[in-house]
């Protein structure tokens, strides 16, 4: 084999995709199980159509669905608790995972950002708050001690997730108490994703598309709705499934309603 074959070039490892490799390994660790489904937000896409026309702002879609899932599990607060030995932490605030992304000179990042007391926050604020971390031009740095933390070796760096294990409150200040990521935000086909992850509940949104459904009255004919495609996932050593099933029929009533909309 000639060595033109074999030619290719190098870069060096990020070490912030080691927070992905911590994040991947403890998200294994647990015994996740995921359901997949459509939300109706035929309604809600309208109001924020129509408020589009009349003010001329456009308003977040993904901040509006995290809205509802943070006012959801305000109303079943086990769908977030945190496993400390022989109890289960439930705390008063929500605080939501996700992922912001930024344009820097021309250059996307990715960057992890939490929305703490989500569930004591109106759909205004949530979306204030996200579109200002987009808007925050500053090039995304972890601190020098976070990266020292990241350059040590792997069964290292386990100590801290030990650590976190131990010390919930620890836990939701670095991580959350729930995880929601919008891969829609990248397609509008349908389509749904398979995350692994270490929240006790992870939502994965996927694209939002047209989808022809009998009329709810039950006559013959059919209207077009638009479905959101999500991925729910759940720790099962901490929420069973008949809490998983109502918390969904609730979250998909909030969605439905789109009440949080109304006045803007």
């Amino acid at each position: 084999m000639s060595e033109e074959t074999n030619t290719f070039s190098t870069k060096p490892w990020p070490l912030l995709r080691n927070v992905v490799v911590d994040f991947m390994n403890e998200g294994m660790s647990k015994h996740n199980v995921h359901g997949f489904g459509e939300f109706d937000v035929t309604h809600a896409r309208k109001l924020m159509k129509d408020y589009e026309n009349e003010k001329g702002e456009k308003l977040s879609f993904t901040s509006f669905v995290l809205h509802c899932i943070a006012q959801a599990v305000d109303e079943n607060k086990i769908m977030h608790a945190i496993r400390k030995k022989k109890e289960l932490i439930l705390f008063d605030d929500v605080d939501v995972a996700t992922i912001v992304e930024k344009d820097v000179k021309g250059r996307k990042f990715p960057q992890n950002y939490i929305i703490r007391s989500a569930n004591k926050k109106t759909y205004r604020q949530i979306h204030e708050e996200i579109r200002a971390a987009q808007s925050d031009l500053t090039s995304p740095k972890a601190n020098k001690a976070f990266m020292r933390l990241l350059s040590l070796p792997q069964w290292m760096r386990k100590f801290s997730w030990n650590y976190l294990r131990k010390h919930p409150a620890k836990k939701k200040e670095i991580i959350g108490t729930i995880g929601v990521s919008s891969i829609g935000m990248f397609t509008k086909e349908m389509g749904w994703a398979l995350p692994i992850t270490p929240t006790t509940l992870t939502f994965t949104l996927g694209g939002v598309y047209k989808k022809a459904v009998p009329r709810k009255d039950k006559t013959n004919e059919y209207i077009t709705e638009d479905r959101l495609c999500f991925t729910m996932t759940v720790d099962h050593d901490i929420v069973d499934g008949g809490p998983a099933a109502r918390f969904v029929v609730r979250l998909a009533e909030i969605l439905d309603k789109a009440e949080c909309l109304g006045n803007l």
